[in-house]
Parts: structure tokens; sequence; C-alpha cells
């Protein structure tokens, strides 16, 4: 039965995560819904990098460009190598995930290496852990609850 509760709490963590963080991106995006009350307070301590961050990681080729370079600095163009979509489509990806400070670029003559920012990945971990420990505390309590007490 635990292996159950644990399992579906990864699962309701996962599902609220993925309707926060868009909901998060969709007022980001929209300053007029912003500035109505407790949505926009709400809204407003989302920093908007992160934001940024997240729709970055709403790619799977993006995400895999992330586990390329978290293992080591690559080229653009051995990153380039490991897909089949064009050399275009790689650049501009690795643009978004720079952009959104995922990744850094450095210069080294003419090639353009690519490395992951872990510092940057801090931010999405403390947003993300606000909603993981509210979640703990709420299956927490509905175990609690569902307790009978042993007559012995």
């Amino acid at each position: 039965m635990r292996k159950k509760s644990i399992a579906h709490l990864v699962c309701c963590a996962f599902s609220l995560l993925r309707k926060i963080g868009s909901y998060a991106i969709i007022l980001h995006d929209r300053p007029e819904v912003m500035e109505s009350g407790v949505t926009a307070r709400r809204a407003n301590k989302v920093p908007p990098q992160v934001s940024d961050m997240m729709k970055a990681l709403g790619d799977p080729q993006r995400v895999a460009i992330l586990r390329l370079v978290h293992r080591a600095e690559l080229p653009a163009g051995e990153i380039a190598g490991h897909f089949k979509t064009t050399r275009q489509a790689v650049s501009q990806n690795l643009k978004v995930l720079t952009n959104a400070g995922l990744i850094e670029l450095r210069l080294e003559g003419t090639r353009r290496l690519y490395r992951i920012r872990p510092e940057a990945f801090q931010s999405i971990r403390s947003f993300l852990e606000a909603f993981w420990d509210d979640r703990l505390t709420t299956l927490k309590g509905e175990i609690e609850s569902k307790r009978r007490p042993r007559h012995g």
C-alpha cells in the first residue's frame, strides 16, 4: 500500500507541477491577467527567469541537449551530430537554452562550446520544492487520517 501511495504522490506532484508551470508561464506572458488580485500576487512570486527555464525545458530535444552537456562541455557541431534534425534547428535550441540561462556558451577561437549551468537549476528546484512540500504534507495528513487506532 505504501508503494502505491508514493507512486500516486509522485504522479500527482508531476501533474500539479505541469499545471502550475503552465499556469505561471501563461501568466508571465499576459500582463493584463497579472493585474488581477490573488492571481497576480501568486504569479509574482515566480521569478521570470524560472518561467523562461520551464518553457525551455518543454521541448524534448532541448532536454536531450541538456543531458549531453551535463556530462561534458561540447562544441555545437558535436551536439548537432547526436540529432537527426538540421544543425540550424539544434543551433536554435542551443540559443533558447542559453537565453533561458540553463547553459552557457564559451568561445574558444572559432569553436562554440556549451556547458550546463548547474546554479541555474537551483532556481527551478526552489520553485518546485515549495509545491513538493505542500503535497507531502497533504499526503501525510491523508495517511494519518486513514490510520485506524489499534486496540490491543
